[in-house]
């Protein structure tokens, strides 16, 4: 449930003090943009999350990295390639909106007299794949592109780790990140000898590297 999570913390950019709102439909507007898309028929669309308060379709909110107001047309819920319009979203709701003229990726929306910033999104730098692969037990079969539903096996990233989400440059999104359990078999290992513990080291660096439940700890 919305009610059981916590309050997020923002910066009120007049005073800089800081703000929680909480998950509650009492409190003021506030939401984030987490993704711009563009509809052949409705034009942009900014999906967004609300973190709390209540919006109804047709008002204005505040672009608080802007700093003007701009008028929600419309208010849907996607459901794959559909959009359900509907009248109002309230806190824990995730919905796109339509109207906007000037919004970006990491845009805090909120009412205009309850100014908020939340902290900004993050995005690497692109990265090069330079080959994919598909992979049947240990072979590898090149390939020259993949699509929705494939899973495939690229090779040239410079800076990757599991539970990274990748798309395309002109539409960034962060999927929920992958959560591992604590593990319940440990063993202990040592170099045999002084010359092997750099070594050790580096295999026991790769293997955290691919596999993201494997704990480490020296004593």
């Amino acid at each position: 449930s919305p009610l059981d999570m916590p309050a997020i913390i923002g910066t009120n950019p007049d005073s800089g003090e800081e703000v929680e709102r909480h998950p509650d439909n009492s409190e003021p507007f506030t939401a984030l943009a987490f993704k711009i898309a563009t509809d052949p028929y409705v034009g942009r669309l900014c999906f967004f999350r609300c973190y709390s308060g209540v919006l109804d379709g047709g008002s204005y909110v505040l672009n608080n990295r802007t700093g003007k107001k701009e008028r929600i047309s419309r208010l849907m819920q996607m459901h794959s390639n559909k959009q359900n319009p509907i009248d109002k979203i309230q806190a824990g709701d995730i919905a796109a909106g339509v109207g906007f003229k000037d919004i970006k990726t990491g845009d805090t929306l909120t009412d205009e007299k309850n100014p908020l910033v939340l902290e900004s999104m993050s995005f690497p730098e692109p990265e090069r794949i330079s080959r994919l692969m598909q992979m049947h037990s240990n072979k590898q079969n090149p390939i020259d592109k993949i699509q929705a539903g494939d899973i495939a096996a690229g090779v040239g990233f410079k800076d990757i780790k599991t539970g990274d989400t990748l798309t395309d440059e002109k539409n960034p999104l962060v999927l929920e990140s992958m959560s591992f359990p604590e593990p319940v078999i440990g063993y202990a290992i040592e170099p045999k000898t002084q010359a092997d513990v750099d070594k050790m080291g580096m295999a026991i660096a790769k293997l955290i590297e691919e596999d993201p439940t494997l704990r480490v700890n020296t004593d």
